[in-house]
């Protein structure tokens, strides 16, 4: 990877991150490394830095100094694992005490690091992997390099970026949301409590339909950019919405590797309930949360596009099935969908189990119980159109396939919408006939 392709954190990143420089510059002295020019031979110099500091102010001294804000410098920082994988230091609370040997040290690929960073000797070794940036907020490749010294392992290292943008398109609606809550983290570490939840009790902290909830231990919206929000307990009939569900407990119920809640809720800037799905992630005793509103494709709050436009009104039908969903619950839903009074001219749902793969709601009885993972859900083409349903997320997506049009009796083209909702994907399509 080419030194251009790094980029240096800044805004709130830099204040996450810089703590430390002056103190770190001091110490390297001027023929240090150039962290922009050779991070490789930078990193190696901090962890020498950090087994010399200690050799001279003892174990004590030395996890105390790397468990501290003023050893950061940058994206580097130093961390510490001692004989049994334990993170001894770090600079960031919430990683002390997690063990490598565990799923605290494999990546979102599944890679597993931490093994291999105890494996490292006095020489030294490096282990690249994939890890949370805290100044970005995005999943990036690290690189680290980690010396055994004193049976502690002593590491750093640096992240690695192709891209200049620090976030995801807003078009990658859940991975937006999930970097819009980080950065709400990462500024609660730089600036603490008190600014953080000022912040994000302003308008200022808007971005389109994002912005940021805090909710407290106890279920209180402790910062909202809308005041009359702040104050309210989320446990109460406040965390309940029009169709009667209870989303607040699930939020409370959030862990620090975060979880999707999605119910309806007021939209402020279209003035209707709408759909929403929020990401939350505990942090600190507080639960962080955004999220982006499923707007219903017509101008009205339930009114259908014309059936004209097939791509809408495919959409718009889909919609429908999840909001009867959250309002009757699973059961009622299910029948409903699997009743010939579900059928609009072209248009019917099914849905599927998202895990595996079997059609539970089909109004023609002999689709259900059927397995898209089969060669069912392959058409008369070869395409298996079945696995590319399963992929879709809370955003949806597009899956055109062939497949036999029941009033026409002909193979046809067919371009069905899918949704995933509370572990089953919902669909509709239209076909298009040759």
């Amino acid at each position: 990877m080419p030194v251009s392709a790094l980029r240096r954190p800044s805004g709130l990143a830099a204040l996450v991150l810089a703590a430390g420089i002056a103190l770190l510059a001091a110490a390297c002295g001027g023929g240090a490394p150039s962290q922009d020019g050779e991070p490789d031979a930078y990193t190696k110099r901090l962890v020498q830095e950090a087994i010399e500091r200690y050799d001279d102010d003892g174990r004590e001294a030395a996890l105390a100094h790397y468990s501290s804000a003023a050893s950061v410098d940058g994206p580097w920082y130093v961390f510490v694992l001692d004989g049994g994988g334990e993170v001894v230091a770090h600079p960031l609370a919430n990683r002390l005490g997690n063990n490598v040997l565990t799923d605290y040290g494999v990546d979102i690929r599944g890679f597993a690091w931490g093994p291999l960073m105890l494996e490292a000797g006095e020489q030294g070794r490096w282990v690249s992997y994939t890890r949370l940036n805290p100044g970005t907020g995005l999943e990036e490749p690290k690189h680290s390099w980690v010396v055994r010294h004193d049976g502690l392992i002593f590491g750093s290292g640096w992240y690695e970026t192709a891209s200049p943008g620090d976030a995801p398109p807003r078009a990658d609606r859940d991975a937006y949301t999930k970097h819009f809550v980080q950065q709400a983290i990462a500024r609660y570490e730089a600036e603490g409590r008190e600014s953080a939840l000022a912040y994000y009790s302003t308008r200022e902290s808007i971005d389109g339909q994002w912005y940021v909830f805090v909710i407290d231990g106890d279920g209180e919206v402790v910062a909202h950019p809308l005041p009359d929000r702040v104050g309210n307990n989320v446990l109460t009939d406040y965390g309940v919405d029009v169709t009667g569900y209870a989303w607040g407990p699930l939020m409370a119920t959030a862990g620090e590797q975060g979880r999707w809640v999605s119910y309806t809720r007021l939209h402020p800037q279209s003035g209707r309930e709408e759909p929403k799905h929020s990401w939350v992630v505990r942090h600190d005793g507080l639960i962080f949360g955004s999220g982006w509103y499923d707007t219903p494709p017509s101008g009205g709050a339930g009114d259908a596009p014309p059936q004209s436009e097939p791509d809408a009104y495919t959409r718009w039908f889909v919609l429908q099935a999840v909001a009867r969903y959250e309002a009757e619950g699973r059961e009622a839903t299910l029948d409903r969908y699997s009743s010939e009074s579900s059928v609009d001219g072209p248009w019917y749902v099914f849905v599927l189990d998202a895990v595996s793969g079997e059609v539970v709601a089909h109004p023609l009885p002999n689709r259900r119980g059927n397995n898209v993972l089969t060669d069912y859900g392959v058409d008369i083409r070869g395409f298996a159109w079945g696995p590319l349903m399963l992929e879709a997320g809370r955003g949806g997506r597009w899956v055109s396939y062939t497949r036999l049009n029941p009033e026409t009796g002909a193979e046809e083209p067919k371009h069905s919408w899918v949704v995933r909702h509370d572990g089953l994907i919902f669909g509709s399509g239209w076909y298009e006939a040759p």
